[in-house]
């Protein structure tokens, strides 16, 4: 084997480098003359000579101490296997949040998602400039002033904002705020947080302070144009093919009823491999039953009253979760699963726009990215991300962080936070959680969500027009 080679290289170069010593030797004392010169050099050479052996001796003992046969850490003495399992326990996949609560329950299972965590850094998934972001807290517009909060009340008219349970005052300023950022239609276009908030003063007519603000360093990121189209050069363009082809599996989910092709067709003219999903209906008869059967569902939402809306944010989930697992299986297992709802149209440099998101922002604590999110509440961590947090006031709003039309997922992860996300969807005395954007979003305090700002157009789809040309 390749040790034995070792020591027989060392013992050859040990001999050979003794034999061209002892022939400098008698060389020397043939051409030097005196006997008091010869013995000098005759005693130089041998101290030569004694530590090439001694270094020799001791090579040769490092590779003998290599080559002695170890016990194996899975079937060696317990007390070892005990102790390296419980550094192990603690190891954490990259730092994410959705980690924390997996505790690993073999050393096989330590290195095996060691094995992944090195794949993914061969892969280079993430931008490591970026470092790791804290946890987004709940934004919360509590402490403004009755009076600023009695305008606000005014400017919103009737009615009352709806809030988590255990607040004891909403709001009126920042369900306000929301409404003037946030179109209700989703296929209105979003104004900037910066500029609804100059609205807001201006109607409000008084001083709003800085810090009450849904986004922390907007000015990084909360700008139209920062989705103003790239050029690439020839160089980048092939890169980001080559590492899209590696690193990212596509998935096109296909909404029920929806005859569009949009996002399909717009795949293949760019040449980019993808597997289609087919929601399913659940305005048909007996889908209910066979999801909640098969555990696609839970046996609470037999009762559930279905309304074409419902059908379709169930349809929609399902969809999603199903894509999830299928991405985190051995069958289609790599590091980025990208998924595009049908009707969407992808620009057509999707694939080096996502490269270059990935390489050079994205942290790589992240989970999960939205690629259009409506009304991102949270910090902006680079020019084309947001650190999604929660709202603080309102439990799966459905205004804020809306937004699922092309969402990446890390793979390695997805099962650390699928279940929670789960419960918090299928939630019957919380229908609004049904959009799966909104019910990810009241857990990112968990789950590291991050999101591009819909704002920045086109950013990673076509505008409206050009969508409308196509189809």
């Amino acid at each position: 084997n390749a040790q034995f080679v070792c020591i027989l290289v060392w013992i050859a170069t040990c001999a050979s480098m003794t034999s061209h010593l002892t022939t400098a030797q008698e060389q020397d004392s043939s051409d030097i003359e005196g006997e008091s010169d010869v013995a000098v050099r005759s005693n130089a050479t041998k101290s030569t000579l004694q530590l090439l052996a001694l270094l020799c001796l001791a090579g040769t003992t490092l590779v003998a101490i290599a080559r002695t046969p170890r016990t194996s850490l899975r079937h060696g003495p317990a007390q070892g296997e005990d102790s390296i399992l419980q550094e192990f326990a603690s190891w954490q996949d990259w730092g994410s949040p959705s980690a924390k609560t997996k505790p690993f329950k073999s050393l096989a299972q330590a290195l095996e998602m060691e094995r992944q965590a090195w794949e993914m850094t061969r892969q280079e998934t993430c931008s490591w400039e970026a470092g790791d972001q804290v946890p987004q807290t709940p934004i919360s517009w509590h402490g403004l002033s009755e009076k600023q909060e009695t305008r606000c009340r005014a400017l919103a008219g009737n009615g009352s904002p709806s809030q988590r349970s255990g607040k004891s005052r909403p709001s009126w300023c920042w369900r306000t705020l929301k409404h003037l950022a946030c179109p209700s239609d989703a296929s209105a276009s979003p104004i900037s947080w910066g500029s609804a908030r100059s609205a807001l003063l201006e109607e409000m007519g008084m001083y709003l302070d800085e810090r009450f603000h849904p986004l922390d360093d907007a000015s990084l990121c909360d700008d139209s144009s920062l989705g103003f189209p790239k050029s690439w050069t020839a160089y980048e363009v092939q890169r980001s093919i080559d590492w899209f082809s590696k690193n990212v599996q596509v998935f096109v989910l296909e909404m029920p009823r929806t005859t569009s092709r949009l996002t399909a067709a717009s795949l293949v003219d760019m040449g980019i491999d993808f597997v289609s999903i087919a929601c399913h209906d659940f305005l048909q008869l007996g889908v209910l039953q066979a999801a909640i059967a098969n555990g696609s569902l839970p046996s609470s939402f037999a009762t559930l009253q279905m309304s074409p809306q419902v059908a379709e944010k169930i349809g929609r989930a399902t969809g999603h979760f199903h894509i999830q697992e299928l991405a985190s299986s051995p069958g289609h297992r790599k590091p980025i699963a990208l998924v595009l709802e049908e009707g969407g149209l992808p620009s057509s440099d999707l694939q080096a726009k996502v490269w270059s998101l990935i390489r050079e922002e994205a942290p790589c604590d992240w989970d999960v990215i939205s690629l259009s999110s409506t009304c991102p509440v949270g910090r902006c961590v680079a020019p084309h991300l947001v650190r999604v947090g929660p709202d603080g006031d309102v439990h799966c709003s459905s205004l804020v962080n809306r937004g699922f039309k092309g969402v990446l997922y890390r793979t390695g992860v997805i099962a650390g936070f699928q279940g929670h996300w789960k419960r918090v969807a299928f939630d019957l005395n919380q229908l609004d959680c049904l959009d799966i954007d909104t019910a990810l979003s009241t857990m990112a305090d968990e789950v590291a969500f991050y999101s591009v700002p819909a704002v920045q157009t086109p950013g990673f789809f076509a505008s409206k027009s050009e969508e409308q040309l196509q189809s």
